[in-house]
């Protein structure tokens, strides 16, 4: 019957009788209900979980890729039996990175935060959004929004300031830009990830990381309000997960923590991994992590096994799953797929003068010292340029016709 009704959509089309449905579409929905927009986020995942094998399940909740084949960081595969796409994900909080070219050169998040302008956070985030797009990756590693505590910090030109509630409104507005673009923020590192000294390892990469001892108070106050906004006012499709121990337990897998952002803030996305030694062991799973990046080395096959033998419980697996699925509804990546590539130029005129406004309105004087500013044209005749930013490396704007932008 079903086959009967295809076709005679198909011949109405053909004759040019009015047609408000294509025939394909009639197909989605008797054999692909989830992919039918009207329906909730929530509905349309558990209609598709209900339809997926366990090695599909097993293939959703972790990365394939290392090292990766372009300029994105992990890819987790799609699933076409079902139309899952596949996830392509990037830096970075500042712009597209992993060696991307073609692309807008911003501002670090220092400068988003000293604007004090949550609106021009949300700019910024539909314009890395829409580069994402435009380069083809669907998951943005943005925005890293950790109290800055140290300048020390690897990451310190990432994040926005050490003020938790100017973080957590930069955040929001930054995630709402982001997934205007139907890209999924990811805000990072959850949570208290804020010096380097041991973070990944000690006394080398993998070994038994920093434990960063941190009363309920602290991170209720300070640790916790940038992640809480970036859930609840910025709709967050999914958080990245630290490197190290925190009260004792890694990051990853702190059952105090995660649930603090699943139960107590709301969270309905799913929790990525940080990259290699973020994920320890495969009872990850039980304390609240979804998704292992960038290869499955405990939520592969040793996850298949776990499952299969009670360790890890069906139900936590289809928890991640549809964890995953529900923020690939939500923010839009099965009804508007990326459809650019790593090679595209992505920059643009527009983009490149936000990144300039952003500039101009996160530069802070902290002391006018004798009135020099604003500079008098009558005095000063000249004005040395010293530093990285004088040379030819440069992006040079449209004001200088005669230096054309490159990609930068």
């Amino acid at each position: 019957m079903l086959r009967r009704v295809v076709g005679v959509l198909a011949v109405i089309m053909l004759t040019g009788a009015a047609v408000t449905v294509p025939a394909v579409a009639a197909v989605a929905s008797v054999d692909r209900p989830w992919m039918s927009p009207g329906q909730s986020p929530q509905r349309r995942a558990d209609a598709l979980l209900a339809r997926m094998t366990l090695d599909e399940k097993i293939g959703m909740v972790h990365g394939d890729e290392w090292p990766p084949k372009g300029t994105h960081a992990g890819h987790v595969p799609s699933v076409p039996r079902l139309g899952i796409p596949e996830l392509w994900l990037a830096d970075g909080p500042n712009g597209v990175g992993n060696g991307s070219t073609g692309v807008t050169a911003f501002p670090t998040g220092i400068v988003d935060a000293a604007a004090w302008d949550p609106a021009l956070a949300g700019r910024y985030g539909a314009a890395l959004g829409a580069e994402q797009a435009g380069k083809g990756h669907n998951v943005a590693l943005a925005p890293t929004l950790n109290i800055l505590r140290t300048p020390l910090w690897g990451r310190a030109s990432e994040t926005y300031t050490e003020d938790p509630y100017l973080n957590g409104q930069t955040a929001a507005a930054e995630v709402r830009g982001i997934q205007s673009q139907y890209v999924i923020a990811t805000p990072k590192h959850f949570v208290a990830n804020n010096q380097e000294t041991g973070r990944v390892g000690a006394p080398v990469v993998g070994g038994p990381a920093v434990n960063e001892v941190i009363p309920q108070r602290a991170l209720q106050e300070i640790y916790y309000p940038g992640f809480r906004a970036a859930v609840r006012q910025g709709g967050a499709g999914s958080v990245m997960c630290a490197y190290q121990r925190v009260n004792d337990a890694y990051a990853c897998q702190n059952p105090q923590t995660l649930e603090a952002l699943k139960r107590d803030q709301g969270f309905d996305g799913f929790v990525m991994s940080d990259w290699f030694f973020a994920t320890r062991d495969t009872v990850a799973a039980n304390a609240g992590m979804d998704m292992e990046m960038p290869l499955g080395t405990h939520f592969g096959a040793p996850l298949e096994t776990a499952v299969r033998n009670g360790t890890v419980p069906m139900a936590r697996l289809d928890d991640m799953v549809r964890r995953i699925l529900i923020a690939m509804f939500r923010i839009g990546l099965f009804d508007h797929p990326v459809t650019g590539n790593e090679q595209a130029m992505v920059s643009t005129p527009a983009h490149r003068r936000l990144a300039r406004d952003i500039a101009a309105q996160g530069s802070v004087l902290l002391k006018n010292a004798g009135g020099v500013l604003p500079l008098d044209t009558n005095t000063v005749r000249r004005l040395a340029v010293i530093g990285a930013d004088a040379g030819d490396a440069v992006q040079y704007g449209e004001a200088d016709p005669a230096r054309p932008s490159p990609p930068s």
